[in-house]
């Protein structure tokens, strides 16, 4: 047996070796060899709720479940892959998710990534956060919720409860006067608002 997997191994080694020699070139002769492109990454079109389609690289589109769940059940049943529907998202929404996973894809660096954060979120009104962590979450992109979740609660760090409320759209549970009861006996809670 060993004798075997030494046999084809040298084989494999002179096969190599042979392929070795047919791409050797010297310098200032003509080359018949071709170089190869890379190959092509396979993409998903995604129609959105406004009727807008994007071509999405794979490597990205496996990054949200929910397209993933079309993606195999398209593969599963051997059909052609059609445009995915997306009803719960706008063109805008998910062409803001995307720039963002290919600048991030293409980042190396912690550091960059952090700054290219920071940018991102900064650039972002309080809707537009509201709506991609809504989208995120519909998509199943737990890497990008979590990013929107810990961007929104840093925004809302030291921020008083009405404007929490304000922000999320929040009707108090209370009356006036119940919450303002609370407050005088949790006043330690209520002391680092902004």
């Amino acid at each position: 047996m060993v004798e075997k997997d030494c046999e084809s191994n040298s084989i494999a080694l002179e096969l190599a070796e042979e392929e070795l020699k047919t791409l050797t070139i010297t310098e200032g002769e003509p080359s018949n060899v071709k170089e190869k492109e890379p190959p092509r990454e396979t993409t998903v079109n995604l129609k959105t709720a406004d009727g807008v389609t994007f071509e999405v690289k794979a490597s990205i589109a496996k990054q949200m479940e929910t397209v993933q769940t079309f993606v195999d059940a398209s593969v599963h049943d051997g059909a052609d892959m059609a445009p995915i529907p997306l009803p719960n998202v706008s063109s805008g929404d998910l062409r803001r998710i995307l720039e963002y996973c290919e600048v991030r894809a293409s980042m190396e660096r912690g550091k960059e990534k952090k700054e290219f954060d920071e940018i991102f979120m900064k650039a972002l009104s309080g809707d537009e956060m509201k709506r991609l962590l809504l989208v995120a979450n519909y998509l199943g992109m737990k890497e990008f919720l979590d990013f929107m979740c810990r961007g929104i609660a840093d925004m809302l760090q030291n921020k008083s409860v009405e404007y929490a409320r304000d922000f999320f759209g929040i009707v108090g549970d209370y009356t006036t006067d119940e919450e303002e009861e609370y407050r005088q006996e949790h006043a330690w809670a209520f002391q680092a608002d902004d």
